[in-house]
């Protein structure tokens, strides 16, 4: 008798479970009809690094840093260090926003956060758990190699964070710094939080996409992240630059790390608020938001501009968490003339 009661409870779970699988894959956030074609259109033709430029590694502490240096159009005016959002390596930046800026006279240095990308994976990590005053010195020992005593430092997201904690912790590396689309405070209760509506639908399409893990399912899934924080349906040129990228990133490059998430979000909980160091800091800074963004608020990015003395706001009208080339233009040429001096 027990026996049978075990197996109708397990039957009703699995069916449970089944029911639950099927809703999510059917109703989870979908792509446009003309995505499996264009990512047949990628798949079969060679994949192609679309921003060369010349590569090496960076000793930090023990852990190899894989960077890229992208030469300026004419006379250099000076080094931009990119700095990536969480679990994402440099292949984020689109190209057509690296462009703008070398071609306006700077010299670009893009770089693999750890456990991202090229870099080293931490493979003993949580015996190695780091902060990001630790990821802001993977960032200096990029710079120490290149030989560059100070540059402009600009992050996204995540990497807006570890920028605000560069210039805290060295600020006599950092010439100026360029957060776009974060926080300094995530905790902050007089802040609104990361939607839940966002965080469901990031953990829909992962459902939907992540758990078969073929190159297909993960070129989709990216699309389907990308999709969600555009607030907007991907066009085919959209689709057919991030499919290049994300391939390019399976077969050229090691991929994507699936521990790098939890990794760096246990370096966001354990950093804390940055309130303190940036009321005190000296440098020149830019605060970058966009106002329809549907993971951070753009009221943090207003906060943070209210923390900093003599800091700049740019709120883009629009714009979700991310920089698509619509955008790239108009914020490329704001940070560009913040860095030339303008205010």
């Amino acid at each position: 008798m027990m026996k049978k009661i075990l197996i109708v409870f397990f039957s009703l779970i699995l069916a449970a479970s089944i029911f639950i699988f099927a809703t999510v894959f059917a109703t989870g956030p979908s792509l446009p009809d003309v995505t499996d074609s264009i990512i047949n259109d990628v798949m079969n033709s060679e994949p192609d690094d679309e921003l060369p430029g010349e590569t090496g590694f960076a000793d930090a502490s023990g852990f190899r840093i894989w960077y890229k240096t992208v030469k300026p159009a004419g006379v250099s005016r000076g080094d931009i260090l990119l700095i990536s959002g969480i679990a994402a390596d440099s292949l984020w930046w689109p190209p057509c926003f690296v462009r703008e800026l070398t071609e306006s006279g700077y010299r670009v240095i893009l770089f693999d956060n750890r456990a991202t990308g090229m870099s080293d994976w931490m493979k003993d990590y949580p015996h190695w758990k780091y902060t990001f005053t630790d990821m802001a010195a993977d960032g200096i020992s990029v710079l120490d190699k290149l030989k560059i005593r100070e540059a402009h430092v600009i992050g996204v997201s995540m990497g807006g964070m570890v920028a605000q904690q560069m210039a805290i912790s060295f600020p006599h590396r950092v010439k100026s710094i360029v957060s776009v689309m974060s926080s300094s405070d995530l905790n902050d209760p007089d802040l609104p939080h990361v939607p839940w509506k966002t965080v469901w639908n990031v953990m829909r399409i992962s459902f939907r996409y992540g758990i078969i893990k073929n190159e297909r399912n993960i070129i989709k899934l990216h699309l389907g992240i990308w999709q969600l924080f555009r607030n907007e349906t991907l066009t085919s040129d959209d689709i057919k630059a991030i499919s290049s990228r994300v391939f390019f990133n399976i077969r050229k490059r090691r991929g994507y790390n699936p521990f790098a998430l939890p990794q760096q979000l246990n370096a966001i909980i354990s950093s804390g608020s940055r309130y303190g160091g940036l009321k005190k800091l000296s440098k020149r800074a830019l605060f970058i938001h966009g106002k329809k963004d549907p993971l951070i608020p753009y009221s943090h990015g207003v906060k943070c501009s209210q923390l900093v003395p003599g800091s700049s706001l740019m709120l883009v009208n629009g714009m979700g968490h991310d920089l698509p080339c619509g955008y790239s233009a108009p914020v490329a040429k704001r940070i560009t003339d913040f860095l030339s001096g303008k205010k």
